[in-house]
């Protein structure tokens, strides 16, 4: 009886081997699949450009802090969404201010807009000379301004400025709980 234990222990290492040559191979057929060479994001042209110098936006006020500009559209379905996800994730967790660059179709549609949000945030008419200017693609577009005001990024969704940001983000909060503390 004694001779069978080590017997035994020897089909189950094996057996346990096996299963684990087996997972290996699975695993090296799926990392195969992963791209071989990592592809650059581009870089929005504006990165790097200062807001002033790209157009007069006056009365833009950036406080000395992280200011976020939502290029949005009356016509824009997502727009909307897009707005009320961003006070949810950013505005209100890090108190990141921001300023809505508002496109309207029509003179009825930009005064329905301006009275049903002008209340909550600063809302910034302009024209299509701005959007190319600002070479956008899409809306709603998120353009990330540092405290001199300079483009550090340009996306079009909340989560892209999360990813990016985050610490930032929470790195200014922390400050300004210490300041408020003070």
């Amino acid at each position: 009886m004694n001779y069978m234990l080590p017997f035994f222990l020897a089909i189950v290492y094996f057996f346990i081997i096996y299963l684990l040559w087996i997972q290996l191979k699975k695993l090296k057929d799926e990392v195969s699949f992963l791209p071989k060479k990592v592809e650059n994001i581009p870089i929005h042209p504006l990165v790097g450009s200062r807001i002033q110098e790209l157009h007069n936006f006056g009365r833009l006020s950036l406080n000395n802090s992280i200011t976020i500009l939502i290029f949005s559209d009356t016509t824009c379905p997502y727009c909307s969404v897009a707005l009320e996800e961003f006070i949810q994730k950013i505005h209100i967790p890090f108190g990141i201010p921001f300023k809505v660059v508002l496109q309207a179709a029509n003179e009825n549609e930009r005064i329905d807009y301006v009275n049903l949000y002008g209340d909550y945030f600063e809302v910034i008419e302009h024209s299509d000379k701005l959007i190319k200017i600002f070479k956008l693609t899409q809306f709603p577009t998120f353009v990330v301004l540092d405290q001199q005001g300079t483009v550090v990024q340009v996306v079009g969704s909340t989560n892209e400025i999360l990813k990016s940001h985050f610490q930032t983000f929470k790195s200014s909060l922390i400050q300004y709980d210490k300041t408020a503390t003070n």
